[in-house]
């Protein structure tokens, strides 16, 4: 299933980067924002910040972030919010974790964004590691993925493909409940902030791997709220060895999962390395 170019859609909700390029004020609000450290006085100091930039702003901005063009709408997109005024906020730490990986690796770098929203991971990665890095980057949600894909051809150095699929147990159509007020928070599973479903694609993730060509995956971030066990129990009963990433960045959901993730991933022989507010790290060492 091919995405069209939203730079060549020709509907008029993509004019050429550039179009939506910060104000004086809103650049030094963003650079001021993106240089406040991790400390509470320095985050509260951004968030201030960040609410006043917002204020009477009724479209996206055009900026640069983590060497990468990026087009990003503050607005009913958490995400979107956090990657364009604070960056050093967005999984900081655990992105460090992947670039110490990643610069230790040699040669081609496979990532897959799972859940990859409008993309500050996959821009990560393709800007740390230029034509080094190969990044699937999947995203079901058409207005992000539409998003995303605008974001992908402003870089056209970057080797990122982005599959519109629905990652879990099956292919077929699957039901996507959207949030309506942080769109990142859509999901496969219903919550009480979800407004009707859509229908969209799903693929198991082996099934894609297996299509591409994939050989081998050096790491995989995966943030589906709350279906990573759709996601990844199916993968880890099928998949061989080879296949394995070294390395999984998973949202720890596991109030909402219907079945243990960690304890699949530990039979598969990975352990948790690094635990963070929000996201656990583990890794599978060679041979395992």
């Amino acid at each position: 299933m091919t995405v069209q170019n939203p730079e060549t859609s020709g509907d008029g909700r993509f004019p050429p980067f550039g179009t939506f390029a910060p104000t004086p004020r809103e650049q030094r609000i963003i650079r001021l924002t993106s240089a406040m450290p991790h400390f509470w006085l320095g985050k509260r100091l951004a968030f201030a910040l960040r609410k006043l930039a917002t204020k009477g702003l009724n479209h996206p901005l055009d900026v640069e972030v983590f060497g990468q063009r990026m087009r990003l709408n503050p607005f009913a997109n958490v995400a979107a919010k956090r990657i364009l005024f604070t960056p050093q906020y967005f999984d900081g730490f655990e992105r460090g974790k992947l670039a110490e990986k990643a610069q230790a690796t040699e040669g081609e770098f496979v990532f897959l964004d799972i859940g990859a929203n409008v993309g500050g991971w996959s821009m990560f990665v393709a800007g740390l590691l230029g034509p080094r890095a190969r990044v699937l980057a999947f995203e079901p949600q058409p207005s992000i993925r539409d998003e995303l894909a605008f974001n992908i051809a402003q870089n056209p150095g970057s080797n990122i493909t982005l599959y519109p699929y629905a990652l879990c147990d099956r292919d077929g159509e699957v039901e996507m409940y959207l949030a309506p007020h942080n769109r990142g928070e859509s999901s496969l599973q219903q919550g009480t902030k979800h407004a009707a479903p859509i229908r969209v694609p799903g693929r198991t993730l082996l099934g894609v791997l297996q299509e591409a060509g994939v050989k081998r995956v050096h790491a995989l971030k995966i943030d589906v709220e709350g279906v990573e066990d759709l996601v990844l129990i199916p993968f880890l009963d099928k998949a061989p060895d080879a296949l394995l990433p070294e390395m999984v960045v998973i949202e720890d959901s596991r109030r909402r999962w219907k079945s243990d993730v960690i304890a699949a991933l530990g039979a598969r022989g990975y352990a948790v390395t690094s635990s963070f507010r929000m996201n656990l790290i583990l890794e599978r060492p060679a041979g395992a």
